[in-house]
């Protein structure tokens, strides 16, 4: 597998933090496949489909 068939969970309530974050991997490529999720309840719903 390579990077650009893997997604990232990025799970962060921060949004100062997750725009640093997000910059970093755009500068890497690495954020083409990205969902930015703000809690872990969400994180969950979005990991077992519910919501």
């Amino acid at each position: 597998m390579s990077a650009k068939d893997s997604q990232i969970l990025l799970v962060e309530d921060n949004k100062s933090d997750a725009m640093l974050t997000i910059r970093a991997l755009k500068k890497h490529n690495l954020a083409n496949n990205l969902i930015h999720l703000v809690d872990g309840a969400q994180a969950l719903d979005y990991i077992f489909a519910k919501g």
